[in-house]
């Protein structure tokens, strides 16, 4: 995604978001499931 600087959740650099195969967003690294609040992960 596009970085975004305001809001609650700023990602200066942008973020990705990864899915499941039923569209749920996932942590890549163990395939949890995660809320809204916590599936964004930003680029170095």
């Amino acid at each position: 995604m596009e970085p975004t600087t305001t809001g609650t959740y700023p990602h200066p650099k942008g973020y990705v978001k990864f899915y499941n195969s039923n569209g749920h967003p996932i942590n890549p690294n163990n395939g949890q499931t995660l809320g809204n609040a916590n599936n964004h992960f930003d680029f170095p």
